[in-house]
Formats: C-alpha cells, sequence, structure tokens
C-alpha cells in the first residue's frame, strides 16, 4: 500500500498536469481566435481596396464637378438654346438656328408644359405615381 504523502504528491501531480492542459487548450483557442481576427480583418482590407479600385475604374472618365459647373452654365456653349429670329414686328418668326449636336431645344416654366406631355411622362415613368 501506497504511503500517504505518495498518495498526495500523485493527486498534485495530476492536479497540476490538469492546469497545464488547461491553460495549454487556453493558449491554444486564443491562437485560433488571434488567427481568425486576423484573417478577417485581411479579408475586409482586401474587399475595400477591392471596392475602391472598382470605383476609381469607372469614375476615371467622369468629369470634375468643376467642369459640370461650366458646362451648364448659361453663357457657355455647351447650354445652347434655340435662336429664333423674328420680323420687326415680333409677330412672325423668320428663322431657327438649331443646335446640331442637341436639337431644338426650349426651355420652358412648368406651368407652360401642357399636362398630357407631363401625364405620359409620369405614365411612361412610374405609373403608379399619382395613385
Amino acid at each position: 500500500m501506497p504511503a500517504t504523502t505518495d498518495i498526495i504528491r500523485q493527486r498534485q501531480a495530476r492536479r497540476a498536469a490538469a492546469r497545464r492542459g488547461a491553460q495549454r487548450a487556453t493558449r491554444n483557442l486564443a491562437g485560433v481566435g488571434l488567427t481568425a481576427a486576423i484573417g478577417l480583418l485581411l479579408g475586409v482590407a482586401a474587399v475595400v481596396g477591392a471596392l475602391a479600385g472598382v470605383y476609381a475604374y469607372y469614375t476615371r472618365d467622369l468629369p470634375s464637378a468643376e467642369a459640370l459647373q461650366a458646362a451648364f452654365n448659361p453663357i457657355s456653349s455647351e447650354f445652347f438654346q434655340t435662336t429664333q429670329i423674328y420680323d420687326r414686328t415680333d409677330q412672325h418668326l423668320l428663322y431657327e438656328v438649331i443646335d446640331p449636336r442637341g436639337g431644338d431645344r426650349q426651355y420652358l416654366h412648368y406651368n407652360q408644359i401642357p399636362i398630357s406631355v407631363i401625364s405620359a411622362t409620369v405614365a411612361l415613368e412610374d405609373k403608379t405615381f399619382f395613385y
């Protein structure tokens, strides 16, 4: 029969081994968690980088905001309106100068547009708009 001190030493050795095993498992779990977190961060960074590349690819040919403002300035030639030349009494239209790139452009106030044109446009775009 083993001595009492031998039994105590064996129990202490088993407890120490169990603690070391638990510590080892905790370290392994922490390592796996850290690896997963780093992998996730790298994956997110790769997706963000890819999206930034796609955005840069598709927006590289777009004009700048300043160029758009200059293009839609009423004084610039890009904003051409149809020129109408009348006789001296301003009653008879003699000639119209139409932009060959843009066609016949006549800017009207909303109240000057016939309701049938507004209804047709809305019906083409969204037939449930007024309902």
